[in-house]
């Protein structure tokens, strides 16, 4: 079985050429490797340009102008000729026996989807990220339900990176390519895969190496996290109506609110590059917003962690004096340590 590797590239001169040779030195031979410079303006697209030259026949290059990892990723999966899709980030790597095992689940389960981990390398610093799942769980059309509700409550299973899947079950809409999202795309990737997929397997080994960068989008606050935000969220109540599980809603309203919460917190810590002002405006922003006030009182809040539903709280009474007391205390423990 062939297997396209596609990586969305933008500004990841420093960990590039890792990733690159973690996809060419696989065992698994039978590899076509895309990269998506997404306008990177660092020295990326001479990393893309050096490789290719060294694997022509391996390595395909596609450039567009930065529109998100999303729109790099259908634009991959358009060009793409493998039989099994997997997703890596320009600045992760694969264990070098990855795309053989992954193959080889598809050979022996007969399934759609193989759902794997991600595990600590020498290279760089780095995180495990395991799924909650017994190692050999089968979600099939009599237990997707379990597979969704998992999506709706937790982050761990929406990585697409820790993810393969079968290129014949990813009918991409074109409205995928058309949104302009700069975060979440995972979640909407993963909700889509899930309805395609008969047949999901989850092999409980960690064969993907994941870089966690502090200086990364996760860990960021911009005023377009929320829109993005709201997109995924508003697309993911879609594929909640046509799975036709309507007792999911609750939940997904209180994972809607659980993503506002993590704003704020970053709006929290970011507090000090921002005057007063336009911290307040984007506190009442926040709290005046139709979506998360219609999440609130439509949630599930049993899910939720007492932080989370603490500070949901008092953003929704608007009492920013708790929300300031909080941000005072975070920045005298700050002192302290």
């Amino acid at each position: 079985m062939k297997v396209s590797v596609l990586v969305p590239v933008f500004n990841a001169e420093e960990y590039l050429a890792y990733c690159i040779e973690s996809v060419v030195e696989q065992t698994h031979r039978d590899v076509e490797l895309i990269l998506v410079n997404d306008g990177s303006t660092d020295n990326s697209q001479a990393i893309c340009n050096q490789y290719a030259l060294l694997y022509p026949n391996k390595i395909k290059l596609l450039y567009s102008e930065n529109k998100g990892a999303l729109h790099a990723r259908v634009t991959a999966m358009r060009k793409a000729t493998g039989d099994i899709f997997v997703f890596l980030d320009a600045d992760d790597c694969l264990s070098p026996e990855a795309l053989e095992r992954i193959v080889r689940c598809f050979e022996e389960q007969f399934c759609d989807m193989v759902l794997f981990n991600a595990g600590s390398c020498e290279k760089f610093p780095t995180r495990n990220i395991i799924h909650t799942l017994e190692s050999g769980t089968v979600f099939d059309e009599t237990s997707k339900v379990d597979a969704y509700k998992k999506i709706i409550l937790s982050q761990i299973p929406n990585s697409v990176c820790l993810k393969a899947v079968k290129a014949n079950c990813v009918e991409i809409p074109d409205y995928f390519y058309q949104i302009n999202i700069q975060h979440g795309e995972d979640l909407l990737l993963s909700a889509h895969f899930l309805t395609k997929c008969r047949k999901i397997f989850y092999l409980d080994e960690s064969l993907y190496f994941y870089r966690n960068r502090l200086g990364s989008a996760v860990h960021s606050f911009n005023l377009e996290r929320k829109e993005s935000i709201k997109t995924v969220h508003i697309t993911l109540e879609e594929y909640i109506d046509t799975w036709g599980i309507p007792e999911l809603k609750p939940l997904h309203n209180a994972r809607k609110v659980r993503g506002w919460v993590d704003n704020l917190d970053l709006l929290i810590k970011n507090r000090k590059s921002m005057n007063r002002k336009d911290y307040r405006e984007e506190l009442l922003s926040m709290s005046n917003d139709s979506y998360f006030r219609l999440a609130y009182v439509s949630m599930d809040n049993t899910v939720l962690s007492l932080h989370c539903r603490l500070l949901a709280r008092w953003l929704y009474t608007r009492n920013f004096f708790l929300i300031d007391m909080i941000t005072a205390i975070k920045n005298i423990k700050k002192i302290f340590h």
